[in-house]
């Protein structure tokens, strides 16, 4: 899956017998109350296009995926706003949830971030990126793809700068 090799999330779902939350491009996170979260960011997270992760990206994901009215955001529908999203500094992010969701931790495991400032600069007519985004990654996951062949086949190299490593 393209959006599994290029791109990361905020938390992570650890491999069998334990499926626990573990930190991803979060280092920690603590719950306010039931419905606000705030994440800290690991520092130093680069995407491939060499910009560094900062709490713009997360906000502007989910912002991106909130606009665009899409699969990826069907999970956080009537739960996560554009309004709930605040940024206190660089690497901290807050979400106030709509309405209370056990579930939100876990659907984060599947929510990619991007890197805003690449997206933003391929945006055409306030599309968020999205016909860029067909062809083209803007993640910093573990591979960065290098061909795209919709008819034929993806090709991807190891992204030498992953944040988890390669050990």
């Amino acid at each position: 899956n393209v959006y599994q090799a290029s791109y990361d999330f905020l938390v992570a779902e650890s491999l069998a017998p334990d499926h626990e939350l573990v930190p991803r491009l979060a280092t920690e996170w603590e719950v306010i109350d039931n419905r606000t979260f705030e994440f800290t960011l690991k520092e130093g997270v680069m995407f491939h296009s060499g910009n560094e992760l900062t709490a713009e990206d997360v906000i502007y994901s989910f912002e991106r995926a909130y606009n665009m009215e899409g699969p990826a955001f069907s999970t956080f529908r009537g739960f996560v706003t554009p309004e709930g999203l605040s940024a206190p500094d660089d690497y901290t992010v807050r979400i106030e949830l709509e309405e209370p969701w056990v579930h939100f931790l876990g659907a984060l495991a599947n929510f990619s971030i991007v890197d805003s400032q690449l997206v933003q600069e391929n945006e055409q007519d306030g599309d968020w990126g999205h016909e860029w985004m067909q062809s083209n990654t803007a993640g910093c996951g573990p591979y960065v793809m290098t061909e795209w062949d919709n008819s034929a086949r993806v090709r991807w190299e190891r992204f030498e700068d992953y944040h988890v490593g390669w050990d």
